[in-house]
């Protein structure tokens, strides 16, 4: 597929690309998520079946110990889904093994950089919440400047945040829309979920919930990187994905 053009950054021009690309590659995205962020749902399981040792642990902290390795995992699949995004609008086929070994080279500096901006989003939010908002736009391209140009955590920080700069509003939209689409799929998945009649079937619900969103969320952070450094820079697709060749 040829590069996309646009005028200027717009939040519906991205989630259109992104829409595009994750259609054309919802099946290895997903099979890719599923596998990666499947350990947390594994693990969730054991500990329910072994009644005795999970009440020695508070529900508070079994659940946000959970989410703090689904989220590290779906970093991962964060970074495998930006090489495979960048495959896709090279013009390229983007199969489960190829994303699984490009995204697998840059996993060290991805959770880096993953956990530090997490980190700064959530001290913002604890302050004022105003200001974890500014953090989120600010960073929301930081894990596919990391993938792109194997940056380390400081330089792929103030990469996002100049990248960004100008145009945080328009990447706000971008994840608060994201955010809404989360709400209205977690209503539309409750009825079918009952923990205690039917655990196996409601892991297995939301477990392909989060992949599928996972595996959207990083559609959407690759597509607008690439889009800032179209406008902002000239730089086209050929020559941002040529770092993968």
């Amino acid at each position: 597929m040829s590069d996309t053009t646009y005028t200027d950054f717009g939040s519906g021009a991205v989630l259109s690309q992104s829409l595009q690309v994750f259609g054309r590659n919802c099946l290895p995205f997903i099979a890719l998520a599923l596998l990666l962020i499947s350990p947390a749902y594994l693990l969730a399981g054991w500990l329910v079946w072994e009644g005795n040792f999970i009440q020695s642990i508070p529900p508070a902290a079994l659940q946000f110990g959970l989410t703090i390795l689904e989220s590290l995992l779906g970093f991962i699949v964060h970074a495998a889904v930006v090489y495979g995004t960048f495959r896709d609008l090279r013009g390229q086929k983007t199969g489960f093994a190829a994303n699984f070994a490009g995204g697998f080279g840059s996993v060290v500096p991805v959770l880096a950089v993953a956990i530090v901006s997490g980190l700064i989003v959530i001290f913002g939010l604890f302050l004022l919440v105003v200001p974890g908002l500014i953090f989120a736009a600010m960073y929301w391209v930081a894990v596919p400047a990391a993938v792109v140009e194997k940056t380390g955590v400081k330089d792929s920080l103030s990469r996002s945040a100049a990248l960004t700069s100008g145009e945080r509003w328009k990447v706000f939209g971008i994840i608060v829309i994201i955010g809404f689409a989360q709400v209205f799929f977690e209503r539309g998945i409750d009825p079918f979920l009952d923990y205690e009649n039917a655990l196996l079937l409601s892991m297995a619900i939301t477990l392909l919930y989060s992949a599928s969103l996972t595996a959207f969320g990083a559609v959407a952070s690759a597509v607008t990187y690439h889009q800032l450094r179209r406008v902002k820079e000239g730089t086209g697709v050929e020559e941002i994905a040529a770092v993968f060749d």
